[in-house]
């Protein structure tokens, strides 16, 4: 289910964390790293810290949201998906390894080894470590297991940078192979020093990131959990690719200054830009109160969600809900020629009937575009919808891309039952974002 490139992302991701191994291992002769057993200890101390050190590296450069980066993973949602993996691989790494070096310790002194956790002024880089690594399992473990609101969350994330910086400091400071080989050091460094960037961009330095500046123009109550805003730009107007996303913060009295992550529901050839927003949590359900004329600052565009995945003419669209939103934007792009001489059948999955608020302008669509169908689909009248159901309609899936956009269970049983069905992971196209 790879998007088209996104392995070139994850082969430049895997070569940049295993390349420190080739000097480690260079520097001294196999017999002296694993001929003993306190050998074989301090040696998994030390490549779990390289490693570790570079996984982690690498995640905070993916996190910055740098835009160029998404033609090589396919996508902003791949690239937060391959920060998570890391971050979470490497704070392991970066756990076993102090955790190797004190059962080295064990034979000679367990009152040695259990003091190696210990902070002490007398040895500060060994102190930093600790509060690095203290630093890390106190946030990792906030996002695992407590109940926080999402923005809470997210505040606290920020402080991995700063346990990073000090973990920089550790590995610097402290006799080591880093210390003691010109390349790992050079390497390491330059990893780190590009890790720090992105973190110190995205959070000290991020009124520089560029931003699009829009005023509200209306805001209309679509459904009681729905909510269209539109945007006017204020400037040269944001350009776009239908099935994109963006990031906004609105300098509204309603609502904190936060941003979200929202699909583009206009299409690019509109003037205005539209947003429809599903009430999910406090900040969510007062957009509704917004202000015509308020400010909004626009990130993006992102995503790779887009025509330009598929392999073939035919596509099937599946949408779950408020994963309508991309879809809108490609089928109100139809006017434009967009995807024009593709044969198109669109799902629109909602709980109930009340909740299909776009099925009326979708149905004109489909009347004036003879190559694009919609299939209303209740799922309290009518089941879940299967593969069965959607090849009953549309024919056999193998010879068509699939997209699909919704609530995590439903794209996870679609995707499932699609490569059930013989289609090819190529023709799979999911938007599958998580911020956390």
């Amino acid at each position: 289910m790879l998007r088209r490139n996104s392995y070139i992302g994850l082969v430049i991701v895997i070569l940049l964390v295993l390349f420190p191994v080739l000097p480690w291992l260079i520097m001294k002769p196999l017999e002296l790293r694993f001929g003993s057993g306190a050998a074989v200890a301090t040696s998994i101390g030390q490549l779990s810290a390289l490693l570790g050190l570079a996984m982690f590296s690498i995640s905070l450069v993916l996190i910055a949201r740098l835009p160029f980066l998404e033609k090589y993973f396919g996508g902003l949602d791949r690239i937060w998906q391959a920060h998570r993996h890391l971050g979470m691989f490497g704070f392991l790494l970066m756990l076993v390894h102090p955790l190797a070096l004190a059962v080295r310790l064990v034979p000679v002194s367990v009152a040695e080894a259990a003091l190696f956790f210990v902070p002490s002024f007398a040895d500060m880089a060994r102190t930093f470590g600790i509060v690095a690594l203290l630093l890390m399992m106190g946030i990792i473990g906030a996002t695992l297991f407590a109940h926080w609101r999402y923005q809470i969350l997210l505040k606290t994330h920020r402080f991995l940078g700063l346990a990073f910086m000090l973990g920089v400091l550790h590995a610097f400071l402290i006799p080591s192979d880093i210390s003691g080989n010109t390349v790992l050091a050079a390497y390491c460094g330059m990893l780190s020093f590009a890790g720090i960037t992105a973190y110190l961009y995205r959070t000290v330095f991020a009124r520089v990131v560029p931003k699009h500046s829009y005023t509200i123009k209306a805001v209309k109550k679509l459904h009681s959990t729905l909510t269209e805003v539109t945007l006017r730009p204020t400037e040269k107007p944001l350009t776009f690719k239908p099935g994109q996303f963006v990031f906004v913060s609105f300098a509204d009295p309603a609502l904190s200054k936060e941003t979200h992550p929202f699909s583009i529901s206009s299409a690019p050839h509109e003037q205005d830009l539209r947003l429809t927003i599903k009430a999910l949590g406090d900040w969510t359900a007062a957009v509704g109160d917004l202000g015509v004329g308020s400010k909004a600052l626009i990130e993006g565009p992102f995503g790779g969600f887009t025509s330009e995945q598929g392999v073939t003419n035919k596509e099937v669209w599946i949408a779950g809900g408020i994963g309508i939103t991309p879809f809108l934007s490609r089928a109100r792009a139809l006017v434009e020629g967009k995807d024009g001489q593709k044969m198109i059948d669109l799902y629109y999955i909602t709980n109930t009937r009340d909740e299909l608020v776009f099925e009326r302008e979708l149905s004109e669509l489909a009347m004036n575009f003879k190559n694009f169908r919609l299939f209303p689909h209740v799922s309290k009248e009518q089941g879940y919808l299967s593969t069965n159901t959607i090849r009953q309609q549309s024919g056999q899936l193998t010879d068509r891309d699939v997209y699909v956009c919704g609530p995590a269970g439903m794209m996870k049983s679609i995707i499932t039952q699609c490569k059930e069905a013989g289609v090819a992971s190529s023709q799979i196209h999911a938007e599958e974002f998580a911020m956390l």
